[in-house]
Formats: C-alpha cells, structure tokens, sequence
C-alpha cells in the first residue's frame, strides 16, 4: 500500500481509507459511480501500542525542575490527579470541590 511507504501512522492510513470510502459510497448513491471502485479492499487494521511512561524518579525531577516556573502548579496537579492536560486547562474553580471530602475534580 501506497500510504505505508510513505511512513504514515496505521491510524492516519484507515482515517484516509474511512474518509474515501464514504467519498465513494455517496457518489454511488448519487449516481455519479456505479459502483464503489474500493468495495473489495480491506479496512487497514491499526497495531495497537501501548504509551510511554514517565518513571517515578522522571516524574520528581520534572516536578523539582518546575519548581520555580509558573507551570509548577499545573505539573504537580496533572501528576498526582492523572488529569490529562486539556482536561486540566479546561478547569474552572466551580469545578473543584471546596471544604468536602472528595478530592476529584468534577471533570469527563
């Protein structure tokens, strides 16, 4: 295949396979095609991998290197709440619970 030459990522190759067969399907079924010229390719199966890891001894010295940045805050809450980042910049503080017992933020 033509796309995996080129060193694009599995899920990029069945995005662009997804994006033409529903180009194909509708020109079928507008009449512009009478068939779909790709109906006998297969979907492109996507490996799946798992994500690198920080160590604990990684995580301390990011957290002590932040230590006198701005960025110390949002570093030392997306470390020990497991936040991922856009949902911790999309925080507000009617968000975070004050003077209760839970410590989760109100997030999805």
């Amino acid at each position: 295949m033509e796309l995996r030459r080129t060193g694009l990522a599995d899920s990029t190759i069945r995005s662009a396979y997804t994006i033409l067969r529903a180009v194909l399907d509708t020109a079928v079924r507008a009449g512009g095609l009478a068939s779909d010229p790709a109906s006998g390719v297969r979907r492109p199966k996507v490996t799946a991998t798992e994500a690198p890891h920080s160590t604990p001894a990684q995580v301390a010295d990011l957290l002590h290197s932040a230590d006198d940045t701005r960025y110390a805050p949002l570093f030392a809450l997306l470390v020990h709440t497991g936040l991922r980042r856009g949902q911790a910049l999309a925080l507000r503080w009617s968000d975070v619970p004050h003077g209760t017992s839970d410590s989760q933020p109100a997030v999805s």
